[in-house]
């Protein structure tokens, strides 16, 4: 059991999550200065926005190693990515079950957060950070592979995770 946690773990990429942590905490300094004080509904909101990233952000990852392997560009010889299924620590149908479950999560917590603040616009957001994650590698765009991958992650993971964040908490 223990072996297994320590699989998902290391497909996930934890350490790398702080980059889906900082926009939106930053978003929250953001509005903190601007408003003189933090309101509870504020930082309930937070309680839903920040796990549905991070649930976006593991879906991103599971689906990378897994369009990389079946694409061959995860293989014994290259650097990058978890290396779970070439290590065979997880199967690739165990990473694409856990990005769909991932999903499915990031989906429900920012549903939630669209119902609580009454901001049903926060699902337009989810889902250019569904496209941006998914077709990053995955059919039929895949633009990580045509050049375009760090212009995709410079979009999600720093300008809609950060003022989206800063609009789906404070209103507009």
């Amino acid at each position: 059991m223990a072996c297994k946690i320590a699989s998902w773990v290391t497909a996930l990429r934890l350490p790398y999550f702080i980059t889906s942590l900082i926009p939106p905490a930053l978003a929250v300094c953001l509005l903190w200065k601007e408003q003189g004080s933090l309101q509870a509904d504020t930082l309930s909101a937070f309680g839903l926005l920040l796990p549905g990233c991070l649930c976006m952000h593991a879906a991103t990852n599971l689906f990378n190693d897994y369009y990389d392997t079946i694409n061959g560009v995860d293989n014994p010889d290259s650097i990058g990515g978890s290396r779970v299924v070439l290590n065979g620590l997880l199967s690739l149908r165990d990473l694409r079950l856990g990005g769909i479950f991932s999903y499915i999560l990031s989906f429900i917590f920012f549903a939630a957060l669209s119902v609580y603040t009454g901001r049903l616009w926060i699902m337009s957001g989810w889902a250019l950070g569904f496209m941006l994650s998914f077709f990053y590698v995955g059919p039929p765009l895949a633009y990580g592979y045509r050049g375009w991958g760090e212009a995709g992650s410079f979009m999600g993971m720093g300008w809609l995770l950060l003022f989206g964040s800063y609009l789906a908490l404070g209103g507009g």
